[in-house]
């Protein structure tokens, strides 16, 4: 197991499940990074992570929206996995310690959960 930090955007809008009487939260987050190589040619890659949460997310929940950005940190997990195109990547489980949310107002959107 290892630590993981994320900053990101949320794929899809978290959902609850329960397991065995426990309930969880489950969401993606992407991170992309753009760059140019040295033929002037500009690259993107986005890599993304699974993430669960114990508990139903309270407030929380609400605000786990596609396309919010969060901050993330968490145990993590590597997995591989085949994307639409049929191409195999290598993405991250992440049980959720601690997340932030970015943006918005400040005393709304920035305390740790």
């Amino acid at each position: 197991m290892f630590k993981v930090e994320i900053i990101g955007n949320i794929g899809q809008d978290a959902r609850v499940y329960d397991t065995n009487g426990n309930k969880f939260v489950s969401f993606t987050v992407a991170h992309s990074e753009k760059w140019v190589d040295n033929q002037n040619v500009e690259h993107k890659e986005t890599t993304w992570f699974s993430c669960t949460m114990n508990g139903d997310g309270g407030g929380l929940l609400q605000h786990l929206k596609s396309g919010k950005q969060v901050f993330v940190r968490g145990d993590g997990k590597m997995k591989l996995y085949e994307d639409r195109d049929h191409r195999m990547n290598a993405g991250c489980d992440v049980r959720v310690r601690e997340i932030q949310l970015c943006g918005g107002k400040k005393e709304d959107d920035d305390r740790p959960f």
